[in-house]
């Protein structure tokens, strides 16, 4: 099993929804669900309400949403999994719940009526990229049915073979094709030819190359360029232990995310997975690793993403501690089934309200 505990983000939406049914019956139909809604509420000024309005308030409206997001669950195929409800940002408050239970994938649902500003990083799952170094997994409002053509994203960057490895493991697991697709900067076609190294001994400064006879190196044209990077993709699947039979590599030239995104509308796939950039000022942070490649993919993407996290980052929020975490909710969990007499897959622990993000 690829993904063991998945933490899932509701909000009652269709889009949500789907997430839901799509991970619990497609995705991962053999792991743990930590189904988890967030009450996310304005910033209220002292001079509006008080400290105990405000606290009174909250204390009647939670205990509703548990029997409400057990129902959600059931609805959605997913009556085994843990449900959870928390005060704060949506966002943090996945980031915390996921270190918190030693989870290994994050998954939010998209829904099909897309702001602009999300184009800016105003969305939850652009904010949640920031807040965990964990894989996050984006699903629209109507995913297709089972995963059969991934389509992967690969740069020239450490980045690029971890999505490769990670999308073989996929492939594998559901026996898909994979669509490699790695994009070229246009302004590589539109270099200048390469002046051929001088011979000092034979060559005045005065004397040019061309009067001698030598042409300029010519630069590889766009379909060399096309042709090399094919060759090159083939290179990383095959060191990536992918057979031959199910890659295609794809070469383009422009901009990354318009390519990706309209690869994976023509081709019809059912899946993306990406990496996060590792080699910029911010890669050993929790926040600033979402680029604008990211940004628009997760936006406007017409099929699931999957953004894998960030490898080789060392941390207070290491494996050692998040182990020891998952193991005190899983005692907290079977002490409350003891004392209730309910089953093990229902329920929750106190909500929490803290700031802190995995």
């Amino acid at each position: 099993m690829l993904y063991q505990r998945i933490v899932i983000g509701v909000d009652f939406s269709t889009a949500s929804l789907n997430a839901v049914r799509w991970v619990a019956t497609r995705f991962a139909p053999r792991a743990e669900l930590f189904l988890a809604h967030v009450i996310s509420r304005p910033t209220t000024p002292t001079f509006l309400l008080t400290q105990q309005q405000a606290g009174l308030r909250e204390e009647n409206e939670e205990p509703t949403l548990y029997p409400g997001l057990s129902g959600f669950a059931d609805l959605a195929g997913a009556s085994r999994a843990e449900v959870v409800v928390r005060q704060g940002r949506p966002a943090t408050e996945l980031a915390a719940l996921a270190h918190e239970v030693g989870a290994d994938l994050i998954c939010v649902g998209r829904s099909s009526r897309r702001r602009g500003a999300a184009r800016f990083g105003a969305t939850t799952p652009q904010r949640l990229l920031e807040r965990t170094r964990l894989p996050v997994l984006l699903v629209p409002s109507a995913p297709r049915v089972h995963p059969m053509t991934l389509l992967a994203a690969v740069s020239d960057g450490g980045e690029g073979f971890d999505v490769l490895e990670s999308t073989a493991a996929l492939a594998e697991h559901w026996n898909a094709h994979v669509h490699a697709l790695h994009s070229l900067d246009a302004r590589l076609v539109a270099l200048p030819a390469a002046e051929p190294p001088h011979d000092a001994e034979s060559t005045s400064p005065e004397q040019p190359s061309v009067a001698r006879g030598v042409e300029p190196v010519a630069r590889p044209g766009a379909e060399s360029l096309r042709q090399l990077t094919e060759a090159w993709l083939i290179g990383q699947t095959a060191d990536a232990r992918m057979a031959d039979d199910r890659v295609t590599p794809i070469a383009h030239i422009g901009d990354a995310a318009e390519a990706i995104i309209a690869h994976a509308a023509r081709a019809h796939c059912d899946l993306i997975v990406m990496g996060r950039r590792t080699d910029s000022p911010n890669a050993g942070r929790d926040e600033g690793c979402v680029g604008s490649t990211t940004r628009l993919i997760t936006w406007a993407a017409p099929c699931p993403v999957l953004v894998l996290g960030i490898k080789g980052v060392r941390s207070g929020h290491e494996r050692p501690n998040t182990l020891r975490r998952a193991r005190r909710w899983d005692e907290l969990r079977a002490t409350r089934s003891r004392l209730t007499g309910g089953p093990t897959g229902r329920g929750s622990l106190a909500p929490s309200g803290g700031d802190d993000a995995a």
